[in-house]
């Protein structure tokens, strides 16, 4: 997928605009290049000449203010209005096959209007020659960051780069603009300077004759393009559009002439039409006589009419020549190309087959390893793992992410609303892994590391947490005793064995002087903030008073910096000691006058808080002892 001009349009240098079409006439004496906004109608000029109008007419204009935004190369405005409106490809070539200078060589001698394209599958950028008439100018976007290239050195990397290239006509005629003295409609593009509609089309390109400003008429204004050779250089500008009255410049250079098949007409003092007649080396130079002169006697010559014919006559006959010489290359380009895309499309066939075999190994391996699964828990034999590591390296290796099988069923939200049921929500539930480690060559302590983390307390709390406590609370009616943790519970997105919360800066040794706490289970949401901690006591005595203390002092540090901490739980595999209890109670008491109804729940000096949960862990289940639900 190439770049689309419009969508850069925003980027352009932006500027007010106002006067209606005396405004616009403005910008056409500075030969604008860009896009003028007025109303929500958009006009786009190239070198001074409109090309392209969308979502409006030319009308729109006509005292309105707006803004005009200029275009980084004069080509922009134009590719934008091809990329709209295009015939579609003709033709397709193989930069290796056929280069690009080559094909522009082509293009430019037989007069294309239209442009090139070189995109697909190119990952160095995207890379455009826009043609009107066979003159070119290039423009290319470079890189990820899409940086803009033009002239010369955007069609020397187009010519270097390797790829498929697209060449689609496009016929884009310019929009004659009112004069600013005018009001109402332009006048008409069909050759009659008082009647017709010589507006474009909305969102279409507008018509490619008409009269210009002051009301003076059947010359046609083109954008002017580079030279089709030199991709880049800046041409020479046109001559006024009157020139039928005013002789050259000499010092000027003028457009390239359009071919005709015709032989041209003669005009007086035998010039052909459009060459002016021969002049004396000395002396000034001087007008054509326009006296009328009798006819000629038959039998009469007139050696320098026949002359000029002549050699117009050879000039055409040796552009058909070249024309046919074109023809017949494109076509030898085609028949080449023909056999190319063949060619890939038998080399993409063997793809799909060596993929389809892949696919059908890769599913044979699956079925293998899962039946040395099965043998292994049948048989009680476990491969040797290529590393043994700690049950804590483990741990500290290993995020755990809470994710649905079907987001519209059963999930922690609809079931804090009430909805679905415990096994419902366990069947819909995902916890997929993300560890620091090779989890298929990794063992601890010699088991497979899938049987260590899901007999370990760490996951089987966690997978009560989110599949279990919501329906507790809820069957229990805690939702208002709990509010902020039965709350906390749908946001629960990443878990973290073996926890860090740090928020601080950092002293001139690069330590952090701020929040740095630790904890066996941390509890996120998507934007990574703390819910829920927890502190695993996996020890057969039982949670003194000293175990306690140290999980509420490091909570109550989250929790002061961390507004989000809804609950701290402490979990273990024994029971706690009447002293630990003791001081649940005093960390969760409130004030003699407090209403809260919130249970177990710990103030902070933020006037926020959290709540305090003490869980006992046997048998594969999980108590919640504080608060009693």
């Amino acid at each position: 997928m190439g770049t689309r001009v419009v969508d850069h349009i925003d980027s352009w240098t932006e500027q007010s605009f106002d006067g209606g079409y005396e405004g616009l006439q403005q910008l056409v004496d500075r030969d604008f290049s860009g896009v003028v906004r007025a109303g929500g109608t958009e006009l786009y000029m190239t070198r001074g000449v409109a090309v392209g109008i969308r979502y409006g007419e030319v009308t729109d204009f006509e005292s309105a203010a707006g803004t005009a935004l200029a275009a980084p190369a004069p080509a922009l405005p134009l590719l934008a209005v091809m990329q709209e409106h295009n015939d579609g490809v003709r033709d397709e070539f193989y930069s290796e096959q056929t280069p690009l200078s080559e094909v522009d060589e082509t293009l430019a001698s037989g007069g294309f209007s239209g442009y090139v394209e070189l995109s697909e599958n190119v990952l160095s950028g995207d890379y455009y020659v826009v043609y009107h008439r066979g003159r070119s100018m290039a423009v290319a976007f470079v890189g990820q960051s899409k940086r803009l290239e033009s002239g010369e050195a955007a069609f020397e990397l187009a010519d270097d780069e390797v790829g498929i290239y697209q060449v689609r006509p496009a016929s884009v005629d310019h929009i004659e603009l009112p004069d600013p003295g005018a009001t109402g409609e332009t006048d008409g593009a069909t050759g009659d300077a008082a009647a017709g509609d010589g507006r474009g089309a909305t969102g279409q390109t507008g018509s490619g004759t008409g009269t210009r400003p002051g009301g003076e008429a059947g010359t046609e204004s083109v954008p002017e393009t580079d030279s089709p050779s030199r991709p880049g250089t800046e041409p020479a500008p046109q001559p006024p559009a009157d020139t039928a009255s005013q002789p050259p410049d000499r010092g000027q250079a003028q457009p390239r002439a359009e071919v005709s098949d015709e032989p041209p007409e003669t005009g007086p003092a035998g010039a052909a039409d459009g060459v002016p007649a021969e002049q004396p080396d000395d002396g000034p130079a001087q007008q054509p006589d326009t006296t009328p002169k009798p006819p000629a006697e038959e039998g009469a010559t007139q050696p320098r009419t026949e002359a000029a014919e002549t050699g117009r006559s050879g000039q055409v006959a040796r552009l058909r020549g070249r024309l046919a010489e074109r023809e017949a290359e494109m076509e030898r380009l085609r028949a080449e190309l023909d056999e190319r895309t063949e060619e890939r499309a038998q080399l993409r066939s063997q793809l799909e087959t060596v993929r389809a075999e892949r696919e059908a190994l890769a599913s044979e391996v699956e079925e293998l390893e899962a039946e040395l699964d099965r043998l292994e828990r049948e048989f009680g034999v476990a491969r040797s793992p290529e590393r043994d590591i700690s049950p804590a390296e483990a741990l500290a290796g290993t995020d755990l992410f809470v994710r649905y099988h079907d987001k519209s069923g059963v999930t922690l939200e609809s079931a804090k609303e009430g909805a679905g049921e415990r096994d419902e929500l366990r069947e819909n539930l995902r916890l997929e892994r993300h560890t620091a480690f090779d989890e298929s060559v990794v063992g601890v302590e010699g088991r497979t590391y899938d049987a260590f983390l899901e007999d370990s307390l760490a996951f089987q709390f966690v997978e009560w947490v989110v599949a279990d406590l919501v329906f507790e609370i809820r069957e229990s009616g805690g939702q208002s005793a709990l509010a902020d943790l039965d709350a906390a519970l749908p946001n629960i997105d990443r878990v973290e064995l073996d926890g860090r919360i740090r928020d601080g800066p950092a002293d001139e040794d690069g330590a952090e002087v701020g929040l740095d706490e630790s904890f066996d289970v941390v509890f996120r949401n998507r934007a990574g903030t703390p819910l829920l901690v927890a502190t695993l006591h996996e020890s057969d005595t039982a949670v003194t008073r000293s175990v306690l203390e140290r999980t509420l002092t490091a909570a109550e540090a989250v929790g002061e910096g961390v507004s989000e901490l809804a609950g701290a739980f402490v979990v273990t595999r024994s029971f706690f000691e009447p002293a630990a209890m003791d001081l649940t109670r005093e960390a969760t008491r409130s004030g003699f006058l407090s209403r809260d109804s919130r249970e177990s729940f710990v103030n902070t000096a933020r006037k926020e808080g959290y709540h305090l949960a003490l869980v006992e862990a046997r048998d594969g289940r999980f108590d919640l002892v504080v608060p009693e639900l």
